[in-house]
């Protein structure tokens, strides 16, 4: 389930292509440009939970204190579409923060020169965050220290809190059927199902779970 994928390293041609998506963005958005540089993204890979279309980013962690806005939380910026020559149709690109920080992002096609940057449309711009704020801030400060890059492929965004007799939970993945990859208050991992019911402990953390 959780196999290894292949890295690829930032380049020029992906670093540039995130610019030109930012700077078609709102001005609000504009804050992002600074931390889009190879000394900061390293790398980015199929997310480990094989999510299609899903990418995981890198990020150098000892610059990470200059790009991190903590009030800013988890979120994405949703319904991003751009013109692909080879599809020929307008494809969507999400793309998702942590406190600011590019974690993560989805993408149809990532031969990045088939798209048509000039061709685009933000009408449907949605910045999406989380829906409960309260279980989410607890989730964030058990997960501080996990690595940026583990998030961008789990349900951080539609966490919420389990209590059951084994303890209290916050949801990290939804495994279907009412199923969850799960974190305790000192972000254990575990799995919950109900039927039949079990918890059961899958990691330490996320970090060694991915």
């Amino acid at each position: 389930m959780f196999k290894k994928q292949k890295i690829q390293q930032f380049t020029d041609k992906e670093i540039t292509f995130f610019k030109e998506i930012i700077k078609r963005l709102p001005t609000r958005y504009h804050y992002i440009l600074n931390q889009l540089n190879k000394d900061f993204l390293i790398s980015f890979k199929p997310n480990d939970l094989n999510f299609k279309d899903w990418y995981s980013v890198q990020l150098n962690a000892k610059l990470e204190k200059e790009f991190s806005k903590p009030n800013l939380g988890y979120f994405q910026l949703q319904n991003i579409f751009i013109y692909n020559k080879k599809s020929k149709v307008k494809e969507k690109i999400n793309i998702s923060f942590l406190e600011g920080m590019f974690i993560g992002f989805f993408i149809q096609d990532i031969n990045f020169d088939n798209y048509i940057l000039n061709q685009y449309d933000t009408s449907a711009l949605k910045e999406k965050h989380f829906k409960n704020e309260k279980d989410m801030e607890d989730l964030l400060r058990i997960i501080k220290d996990v690595n940026k890059d583990k998030l961008a492929g789990l349900d951080i965004e539609d966490t919420f809190k389990i209590e059951v007799p084994e303890g209290i939970f916050y949801t990290i993945k939804s495994l279907g059927e009412g199923n969850y990859l799960a974190v305790d208050n000192q972000g254990i991992v575990y799995e919950l199902l109900h039927d039949p019911y079990s918890v059961k402990k899958k990691a330490t953390s996320i970090n060694d779970l991915l």
